[in-house]
């Protein structure tokens, strides 16, 4: 369950080739249940599909936050270089509130205190 709002049963993932290696790791994690032990989320990668295979950051803004704003219970992770950029990106999106995000504290307040719906880190 998500820390404000509804709960979450989907993740969308995505990032530029400079993210790939993290998103892979992310990947991993999540899929493993460490993050989520108790709940069932469905993991959804967006691109892109290696480090070789480079691609712009707002195309990556762009798939994840329309998957995202298609319900409500869906969240979204965006990975860059320093994951400013896709922040930047995210945000021109009505409806997203992304944020650029380092640890669990600055995750968890995002959440609690922003409603924030897209992590964005690099």
């Amino acid at each position: 369950r998500t820390e404000y709002g509804a709960p979450c049963d989907t993740i969308i993932i995505g990032s530029d080739h400079a993210g790939y290696a993290l998103k892979t790791q992310i990947i991993d994690y999540l899929k493993k249940g460490a993050a989520y032990k108790d709940t069932l989320v469905t993991i959804v990668d967006v691109g892109t599909t290696s480090e070789s295979n480079r691609v712009d950051y707002p195309d990556m803004a762009e798939a994840v936050c329309t998957k995202v704003l298609q319900t409500p219970t869906t969240r979204g992770i965006l990975l860059d270089g320093a994951g400013i950029a896709s922040g930047i990106a995210a945000n021109k999106f009505t409806g997203i509130r992304a944020a650029v995000v380092h640890d669990h504290f600055s995750i968890s307040m995002g959440r609690k205190h922003n409603d924030c719906n897209v992590a964005c880190l690099g």
